[in-house]
């Protein structure tokens, strides 16, 4: 096995592990919208399509890593002290595979948004002014994805001369200039998303509890705004704007990916949370056989207050029923229940108040 450079190591180590990130996020978003009925065709075929994207995006950055020319190095320092022993032909790989792996971090970081957008309208599509928001934002979302797409495809004329004349800059955009301005714009419309929902979650009929509660959901998509920041600090070097320390921005573009499908997948997993919290009451206290007392009374409750429902084997019933005759002559006997009651066949828990 070759010798992996220490930037070839960051950079597997964060490809890896936030691919496996990205796998079980969202391997467990779809088992709980298929166990709780709430699969979303556009949702989560978006969210799909992106973990494919993202998939492609780290099978690059690993084969170039393991199975390309030279230590897997993404610092371009090096191709230039190493050029007498093949720091040249490292340099063209490394460019190479950097060049098609930013179009699908694009895609993957398009349809995320795209998918965490839709998530959002089906739960707040009642909003005439939220849907219009949405849409706007989702347009905004397309346009950003096929600008950055063409303008980085075309970033040099001819497009080999990227590799061929490492990035020149009479042939191609600077790359610090270009990736500052796509990143900056990127982050702008991650907040825009992030704050969609909240502004909606402060008109719903809500505690004041609850609306916390709800918003600190939403804002956990935070995390995603957090890492572009990241990323940006290390984008930008003002005395050399033609290039970008590449070995932490990719570093970081990994994170980025792996932490906006986590982002992506966190409120389709309330399910979860409800049965954890249920377990977690059950376990400190189980509930009772008859959480009602042998006379049909809550307990805890005030005295005389009925409980909503009866068990079916409860004794009770057969010493209220009434026996009704009609007027061919046949009879039947009818349970007293009450309009607003039901029957049960296992116990449950009540609150009465």
């Amino acid at each position: 096995m070759k010798h992996i450079g220490k930037t070839g190591r960051d950079n597997l180590g964060a490809a890896i592990s936030m691919l496996a990130l990205a796998v079980v996020s969202v391997a467990l978003r779809l088992v709980v919208r298929i166990l709780t009925r709430q699969w979303s065709p556009l949702s989560d075929g978006l969210l799909l399509l992106s973990l494919a994207c993202m998939a492609v995006f780290a099978a690059l950055l690993i084969q170039y890593i393991v199975a390309g020319p030279g230590p897997g190095t993404f610092d371009l320092n090096e191709f230039a002290a190493d050029a007498d022993i093949g720091g040249m032909v490292w340099a063209k790989a490394f460019l190479k595979t950097l060049y098609v792996a930013d179009l699908f971090f694009m895609a993957t970081i398009s349809f995320v948004k795209l998918s965490v957008l839709a998530f959002l309208h089906g739960l707040f599509k009642i909003s005439r002014i939220y849907r219009i928001l949405n849409y706007v934002t989702a347009g905004l979302c397309v346009a950003w994805f096929l600008i950055v797409l063409f303008v980085n495809i075309f970033q040099c004329h001819p497009i080999h001369m990227l590799w061929d004349a490492m990035g020149a800059a009479e042939y191609c955009i600077a790359s610090g200039r270009l990736w500052l301005g796509m990143e900056l714009t990127n982050l702008f419309l991650d907040v825009m998303i992030l704050f969609l929902p909240v502004y909606v979650v402060t008109r719903l009929q809500l505690s004041h509890t609850r609306k916390i509660q709800v918003t600190g959901i939403f804002l956990l998509g935070g995390l995603v705004c957090i890492a572009s920041i990241c990323k940006l600090s290390y984008l930008w070097i003002p005395a050399t704007p033609q290039v970008v320390r590449a070995p932490e921005t990719m570093v970081w573009s990994s994170v980025q990916l792996g932490v906006a499908t986590l982002c992506a997948c966190l409120p389709t997993y309330a399910p979860l949370f409800r049965v954890a919290r249920g377990k977690m009451s059950t376990g400190k206290s189980p509930s009772p056989p008859y959480p009602y007392g042998s006379d049909n009374t809550p307990r805890n409750a005030p005295a005389g207050k009925s409980a909503p429902y009866r068990r079916v084997e409860d004794p009770l019933l057969s010493t209220q029923q009434t026996e009704i005759t009609r007027g061919d002559g046949e009879s039947y006997k009818m349970d007293q229940l009450g309009p607003c009651h039901i029957y049960v066949k296992q116990s449950v828990d009540v609150d009465v108040v």
